[in-house]
Order: structure tokens, then sequence, then C-alpha cells
């Protein structure tokens, strides 16, 4: 069966039944014509974690469990889509259809007319599956509610990107299907280093560790023992080594920000820790600059250090406030390995002075860039 075929490290069910979840779903009617073992296996699966599937058999089935004032989101089982695409459908007002071009390689698709294909997604108003079960009878059920959904005047919402859809047939067409969801996400990026460096390398790792059913949370784990051990640096006056663990904290943060988002697994905290990561960086560098102070007795160094601290905090307070940037603009990442070197060679106040000053940039191009009243 299609929808057991393995999708971002779940089964396509799966990945279905949890996007359609994450969009507001909230009742899940799955109709399928047999149960094979993998199958209840899977529904087991969903089950013990708190999701609960009405299964039925017939088209009939299927429109009692629908009442006829219920929106309904419409998955075909064979289609992958990013989440992206269908929370905007679900977004959409009255009877809508997900369409893709009439072309060679979307043949797979249900045909609308010589310029339109449906691509198996649809926002529909539950009395149409009722009145199309009660027409039905021998005809099957997808092909026959696309043409009453066009008959009552269903709107065709075209796919903007024929990159953020796929039909896996096999185990091979399953897994570019998930590098597909990979390559649709964004995640966090506070600067030039995240965009060119943490992001891609995230995607690739994604891809590797998605179909080996990798906890997001021991990626998430990894990341926090990575930001513990930047503060246990800290009190040892390692202070570049410090700087570079709580860098290559991002990356496994990062990874769980992906697989959270594609619907390969259910935790959020990828997305949350790499939000909270401007905070930890400003704690990391009051810490670092106090700790400098009590061993050195310079108070230069805590005063450059919670000056930094703050200019940090500010620039995140902007970035909240979609206060435009630019490709050299400061992040966490851009100040950390910035402070490297100086700190590797002891020079710690020249590493604040050279954050400070390059932070201090970013300020001031992003108070200009301020939109006006």
């Amino acid at each position: 069966m299609t929808i057991l075929l393995p999708v971002a490290g779940q089964t396509l069910l799966e990945f279905h039944v949890r996007t359609a979840l994450s969009a507001g779903a909230g009742h899940i009617v799955l109709l399928v014509d047999r149960m094979p073992g993998p199958l209840t296996t899977v529904l087991d699966r969903l089950k013990s974690s708190g999701v609960a599937i009405d299964i039925v058999r017939t088209a009939a089935d299927a429109a009692d469990s629908i009442h006829p004032d219920e929106r309904l989101l419409v998955l075909s089982g064979g289609v992958v889509v990013r989440p992206s695409i269908l929370s905007a459908l679900v977004q959409e007002d009255g009877n809508a259809l997900l369409t893709v071009p009439e072309e060679t390689r979307n043949a797979g698709f249900e045909r609308i007319d010589a310029h339109e294909n449906w691509a198996g997604l649809a926002m529909l108003d539950g009395i149409i599956v009722r009145d199309t079960a009660a027409m039905i009878g021998d005809w099957q059920l997808g092909p026959t509610l696309l043409r009453v959904a066009l008959q009552r005047g269903a709107r065709r919402v075209p796919l903007a990107d024929s990159m953020a859809i796929a039909t896996p047939i096999d185990a091979a067409s399953a897994i570019l299907a998930g590098e597909m969801l990979a390559r649709g996400v964004s995640p966090y990026a506070a600067d030039w280093f995240d965009r060119l460096a943490v992001t891609p390398l995230a995607r690739t790792v994604a891809r590797v560790i998605m179909s080996r059913h990798i906890s997001v949370g021991i990626l998430i784990s990894l990341s926090i023992i990575l930001i513990l051990l930047s503060v246990t640096l800290i009190g040892l006056g390692h202070f570049g080594l410090a700087l570079g663990a709580f860098v290559l904290a991002a990356l496994p943060a990062t990874v769980a920000d992906i697989l959270g988002e594609i619907g390969a697994r259910t935790s959020g905290m990828g997305a949350k820790l790499n939000r909270w990561r401007p905070a930890i960086f400003a704690a990391l560098t009051a810490l670092s600059g106090l700790q400098l102070t009590i061993s050195s007795g310079e108070v230069a160094l805590a005063v450059a250090a919670l000056w930094l601290a703050s200019l940090v905090m500010l620039t995140e307070y902007l970035r909240n406030h979609n206060v435009a940037q630019a490709g050299w603009t400061s992040g966490t990442h851009a100040l950390a390995l910035l402070m490297v070197p100086f700190f590797l060679v002891n020079l710690p106040l020249f590493g604040f002075g050279a954050a400070i000053l390059y932070a201090l940039a970013t300020q001031i191009w992003r108070q200009r860039n301020i939109p006006r009243p």
C-alpha cells in the first residue's frame, strides 16, 4: 500500500495525519479497502501517541463519519506535499481544489481538463462528500468527488511551486519525496553564517538521518549538552572553546527544527531552542565577562561583555519586529566566530571590542531601515 511507504522517517500515512493535525484538523477519517498487518501496526502507533482515527471501508461509511457542516481537508493517499502548501489550502474560503499543470511528470494526478490536473488535495464542505457518497454506486470516490466539487463551483488553486509535491510509488521515490520536503524548510537563521553554513549542513544531515528513526529528543539533548559544555568551559577559563561549542550546538537544533517542520517528528523544541539562541549567547557573553573580571581584576571586561549582551538582545528585538537586515549584518554565530580567535590568543578585550563594533554597525544600519509611519 502506498500509504505505508517510508517518507521523512515515518510512513506516508503518519506524515499525512501529523501534517493534517498541525494544519488544524480535529477529526481524522481514513478510508481503506483492506487492513493488512503493517497498516494495523501504524494505526496502533498513532493511537499510542494520542491520535484517534476513524477507520472506514466504504464511501458511505466515510460520509456517515462527517457532519454536513464540517469543513473537510481531503488528502489522497499517494501524494506528498510540503506542509506549508497544506496550511495555505486550509485557509481558503469555500470549496477549493489544489491543481497542477497538465504535464507528463504530473500524469499520475487526476485530470481536470487539457490544462490542469487535480493534485489530490482539496478543502470541501462536508455536504459534498455526503452527496457524493449517496450517488457513487460502484464508482471510485476520488474521481467522483472531484467532478461533484467542480460542478458545485469549487475554486481551482494552482500549486505555485511544482517542486513542492511528489507522488511516490516505491521506496526509492519515497526517499526523494523526503528530500523534497527537507529542501522546502526554512529554519531560523540569525546571520550569514547560519544561511551559508548551518542551514545547508543541517538539511544534508536531516536527509541522511530522517530514515533512521533518530529521535528528535536525542538531537535536542545533544544541543543542550553542547550549551552546557560551553558553560563548563567558561568556568574552566577556556572561552574560545566555549564559543565554539555554542556554535556547534546550532547544528543538532537546526536538524531537529527541519525534521519537525516537515512532519518527520512531532517536537517543536528544535525551533524553540534556536529562537532562544540570542538569549543564551547573551547570557554566555555576560558570564564570560564576569569570569574574566574575577580572574583578572579588569572591570572593563565585564562592562564590554554586558554591553555586547545588550546589543545582542536589541538585535533580536528588532528582528522580531520585522526590521530589514542585510546579508552582512551580525547575529549570534557571526559574533561568536569573530571573538574566537581573540580569545584563543588571550586578547579577550579586543574580542569583545571587535564584536561590539560589528554589532553597533548592524544596529546603525537597522535603525536607519526601521519602517517609518
